[in-house]
């Protein structure tokens, strides 16, 4: 399959001083640190979905999106998606998928130059695939977006990394279950089993865009 990334691709990221400055640096939201532990966790989750499944990737090349998702992270969920979308169109003229993108390619620097056509594409598709309505079992990239949206609804209230913990693990242990034994499950169907979080005030406004601010400059 042309896209498939390459093995190099996740440990060279592994190995990068951007993605480690950015790991530690992109704070969660204002009451939390930073990202790393969340990054972690959620890379942990689509390995071992993957392997509870059987579904198969060469590699283990979708923990990619794990990467992908938390070195472009915007906080506060869907409200800050949102937010950050009709912010960044209106100042730059993209969208946050495009945002997101393009941090992505910059922080993969020389790598990106060896992505192909495909595998480029199949990146737009995940960042430009946030809203998706329903996922499939055993594709990947789709659990990969759900399990991330799912993951920022928690994280947009959380102090602690064990409440963040505390809250989704049993969500995301029933989540394996449940799309084994259905298959295909409505988005919605799990993120209404988490409240929703506070709206945004003024304060989160102003950090989302720090935040954005700061991702644009690590990965210049």
């Amino acid at each position: 399959m042309d896209d498939i990334f390459p093995q190099s691709l996740y440990e060279q990221l592994l190995d990068n001083y951007t993605v480690r400055g950015l790991l530690s640096c992109i704070p969660l939201n204002l009451n939390c640190g930073h990202i790393q532990d969340f990054w972690n966790d959620a890379d942990d989750y689509l390995f071992f979905y993957a392997k509870f499944n059987e579904v198969e990737r060469p590699n283990d090349e979708y923990r990619v999106f794990a990467l992908a998702e938390y070195i472009t992270y915007i906080p506060y969920g869907d409200d800050g998606f949102d937010f950050f979308d009709e912010y960044i169109r209106a100042q730059k003229g993209i969208s946050a998928a495009e945002w997101r993108l393009n941090a992505f390619l910059r922080v993969c620097g020389p790598a990106a130059e060896k992505l192909n056509e495909a595998q480029i594409a199949r990146l737009k598709k995940f960042f430009e695939g946030r809203y998706l309505t329903q996922v499939h079992y055993d594709d990947i990239d789709e659990v990969a977006i759900a399990n991330f949206r799912l993951r920022h609804r928690a994280e947009a209230a959380v102090k602690r990394y064990y409440e963040f913990s505390d809250a989704v693990s049993d969500l995301v242990s029933d989540f394996a279950d449940s799309m084994a034994e259905k298959q295909v499950m409505p988005v919605d169907e799990l993120l209404n089993q988490l409240p929703a979080p506070p709206p945004l005030g003024q304060s989160e406004r102003d950090f989302i865009i720090a935040t954005a601010q700061l991702i644009d400059k690590l990965s210049d």
